[in-house]
């Protein structure tokens, strides 16, 4: 590692110094080799000896070693030992002992540290790092340590001193001896099952480019169809026998998986590799680099027959269970199947042991929401919905509503399609229809159990919440989950389902959440909030931050992917927080779901309890640097009408109300934004005034017949004949749309054609505008996006210019 700048006007360390004292090199050459050094990452003894031809002696090594643990505990803020100090602490038989209770030693090559030292009161482990600011490394420390209640005490050491104390501990008798005789399985079959498959710690990761190598040169083995595994009951091992590459990698394939804390694993066939990814933090990014296309079929074998699927099938979709143990739990790996056009395509999905359910604070970083969470948790009666799109984390929001049931010590039972956690302490009961055990015969069977607490995920038929309905009256508390885009659209959903009486009695709360991803703490891009960003979403102006997200093909470059951050794999976000929108039910919303009632009745009562958007919720969170502007847009493509509150429907404009009023508008240079409802409003005040323009604009005429034309253009010279009186400001922007024209319009029209502007959402709509003075329908189509106009006669356009029947002129609204 080298400290020094590139430019020649630079102090020398002392290791430096001595090197032309000694009279190895000259202050030139000392330069060029700094600036080579720096260029190739080479240490800049080596690259001195290479130019030397010779050895420099071992004072001058030393010198340059205590330099750069100098430095780097500048760097590190932590302690860097020497060699001396770590043959004194390293105590071999106290090193195997905690190797073989805490850390393999593979792992520790891998993650760069070192247990040295146990401390017993207080308990605390002393760990050498080469890299004491790795965050990866630091949260697996902190991980494995958590449970047995230890301090992490970290001290640095250099690469080279690293290498040699793990190289001596492999080649210790001592060492291996202790390792032989504790040396545990890193994943097994569950030993309920009757099966075994064994990969061995010290094997995970070292081995595994000679097995790819071994496996490409093994010809794929069918394994005997399910009929066959299920007749030969004798044989309860029938893998232990043999294990070829294929099951080592496709076992590593689920340890890495798991060490990732991966939510999936997916195996996924190219036309000429196979590419494995893994699920985290809802970012999908490579496990492993491209395997050879020839793998395919084997890791697809090898797959099948650790599920127990039938090998000889391979265009049909297969589902199943694999239960295994890891780390002494047990954990549930999904598989399924799907043939594919370049091969078949397989999706793990990992359900881990879990032992503590999660919290709101864990999934919320709002505390006003987390308090309203909170609140809704308290109820002891009725039925709480939490809704969202589809994989957007609803089961997670209910687990955590039955954790603050399991501390009030309730007997609680969870229904889920499909189980997605394993938890202590929780009844859970896995649909599967495949065996005609549905969502309903569950809920039917768990009545008998008498639950306190009773949880449904998801909620999706009729017939299930039917049986709910009978929990309902019978003073459970019943959770369940919707798959609903909002929270208007969740209750038209319940009343479909449930009849609306019944809901409206036992409906406690409505939970909406979106799930986004957090920003990369270690890799974020820091910015400032521009005028435009300002003005367009609200933000106050400060410091927010960008994720510094890299394409796939740029990840894949070997300079690149060598630097790729540790946290988040070049993806730009690491980790996942949530948006929620708590409805908590008042008497008012209570009468109204009562009833059948419509969707703008929904948004309107919404609107008058005070619930605000959840994308005002988003806006804080960019400005507090939990995530981007980019992620909220993406959550909320139509920002930003989306940050007003709730309009009111068309139902609850009054009958008196000036039909010229405009609903309120958000604007975004050179566009008109309106919020979902707005344009229910928007159209009914744009035919009210389309029917007053008509009657203005006749009688305007009539006035025109019977004055001079000097007066036309007085615009205080107009008065209706009406009874109730023109418009006069409409009849004023109608004068001046007249004396922009270049042409005087006919008094005699074969033809008055009008268009008018209709909100986004409609194809097309044929309505019938009625001209006063002509007497005679004018059919016009109200075409989505077009703005408004009146078109001219062909024969009105001079001669010379182009005929545009399409002439736009201000619009008068």
């Amino acid at each position: 590692m080298v400290f020094s700048s590139d430019s020649p006007e630079f102090s020398l360390s002392p290791f430096e110094q001595a090197l032309i004292e000694a009279g190895y090199l000259s202050l030139s050459q000392i330069h060029q080799a700094l600036m080579e050094a720096r260029r190739t990452g080479i240490a800049l003894p080596t690259l001195v000896e290479t130019i030397l031809g010779e050895s420099l002696p071992d004072e001058l090594h030393r010198q340059y070693q205590a330099q750069q643990r100098f430095a780097l505990s500048v760097i590190h803020g932590v302690k860097f030992f020497d060699q001396h100090q770590l043959t004194t602490l390293a105590n071999t038989e106290a090193i195997a002992s905690l190797l073989n209770r805490y850390f393999p030693l593979p792992i520790c090559r891998q993650y760069g540290f070192l247990p040295l030292h146990y401390r017993e009161n207080p308990g605390a482990l002393l760990v050498v790092m080469v890299d004491p600011s790795d965050p990866e490394a630091s949260q697996f420390l902190q991980r494995q340590l958590a449970p047995h209640r230890l301090t992490l005490r970290r001290r640095g050491v250099t690469k080279d001193d690293f290498d040699n104390l793990i190289d001596q501990l492999y080649h210790d008798p001592e060492v291996q001896a202790a390792l032989n005789a504790h040396r545990q399985t890193e994943i097994s079959e569950d030993p309920y099952d009757g099966k075994a498959t064994v990969v061995e710690v010290t094997e995970i990761i070292e081995d595994l480019p000679q097995q790819i190598a071994a496996l490409q040169n093994t010809p794929p083995v069918a394994p005997p169809p399910v009929s066959a595994i299920a007749e030969n009951t004798n044989d309860s091992n029938p893998e232990a026998k043999s294990e070829g590459p294929e099951v080592k990698l496709a076992n590593k394939i689920l340890i890495l998986g798991l060490r990732e804390g991966a939510s999936e694993i997916h195996i996924d066939p190219q036309d000429n590799r196979v590419l494995v990814q893994i699920r985290q933090g809802g970012n999908l990014r490579m496990l492993l680099e491209p395997l050879p296309r020839e793998l395919g079929p084997k890791l697809v074998a090898r797959v099948k027959t650790m599920a127990h699927l039938d090998t000889s099938q391979t265009n049909i979709p297969q589902k199943a269970r694999i239960r295994k143990s890891y780390n002494g739990q047990s954990v549930f790996f999904y598989v399924n199947i799907l043939p594919s056009f370049y091969g078949e395509k397989i999706l793990v999905r990992v359900v881990p042991h879990l032992e503590k359910l999660p919290d709101f604070a864990q999934l919320c970083g709002d505390r006003q929401s987390q308090e309203s969470l909170q609140r809704l948790a308290q109820e002891s009666q009725g039925l709480v919905v939490v809704i969202g799109a589809a994989y957007g984390g609803k089961t997670t929001t209910m687990e955590a509503f039955l954790g603050q049931q399991l501390d009030q010590n309730r007997s609680v039972a969870l229904v889920s399609d499909p189980l997605v956690h394993v938890y202590e302490n929780i009844n859970q009961l896995e649909v599967n229809p495949q065996k005609d055990f549905t969502s309903e015969k569950a809920v039917q069977s768990l009545q008998d159990q008498w639950p306190a607490v009773m949880a449904v995920d998801p909620l999706e038929d009729q017939e299930t919440a039917q049986i709910l309905t009978q929990v309902l009256n019978q003073g459970h508390l019943v959770f369940t989950s919707v798959i609903a885009k909002d929270v208007p659209s969740a209750i038209a959903q319940l009343q479909q389902w449930f009849e609306p009486a019944v809901l409206g009695q036992h409906l406690k709360g409505i939970v909406s959440q979106r799930p986004v991803r957090r920003v990369c703490p270690a890799c974020r891009l820091r910015g400032e909030v521009t005028p435009e960003e300002q003005q367009r979403f609200g933000l106050p102006p400060g410091t927010i931050y960008r994720a510094n997200s890299l394409s796939m093909e740029l990840m894949a470059q070997p300079m690149i992917k060598s630097r790729l951050c540790r946290q988040c794999h070049g993806l730009g976000y690491s980790g996942m927080t949530g948006i929620f929108e708590v409805v908590a039910i008042t008497p008012e919303l209570q009468q109204l779901v009562s009833s059948p009632c419509s969707h703008a009745e929904i948004i309107n009562g919404l609107s008058q309890a005070g619930i605000a958007s959840p994308a005002r919720q988003a806006i804080t969170l960019v400005s507090q640097g939990v995530t981007t502007l980019e992620e909220v847009t993406r959550l909320f493509p139509q920002l930003p009408r989306q940050l007003s509150p709730r309009s009111s429907p068309p139902e609850a404009i009054s009958a008196q109300s000036s039909p010229m009023t405009p609903p309120a508008t958000q604007t975004i240079p050179g566009e008109t934004m309106f919020s979902d409802d707005q344009w229910w409003q928007r159209l009914q005040q744009l035919e009210k005034s389309v029917q007053e323009l008509n009657r203005a604009l006749a009688d305007l005429k009539k006035m025109a017949g019977d004055r001079p034309s000097a007066h036309r253009t007085r615009a205080g010279d107009h008065h209706s004949p009406s009874a109730a009186g023109p418009n006069l400001d409409l009849m004023a922007e109608l004068q001046a749309l007249e004396d922009l024209s270049a042409h005087k319009r006919p008094k005699a029209r074969d033809r008055h054609e009008q268009a008018v502007t209709v909100m986004e959402g409609f194809d097309q709509i044929e309505e019938l505008l009625i001209d006063d003075q002509l007497g005679q329908p004018a059919a016009a189509p109200f075409n989505a996006g077009e703005e408004t106009f009146i078109a001219e006669e062909e024969a009105n356009v001079p001669e010379g210019k182009k005929f545009n029947p399409f002439k736009s002129v201000i619009d008068p609204w």
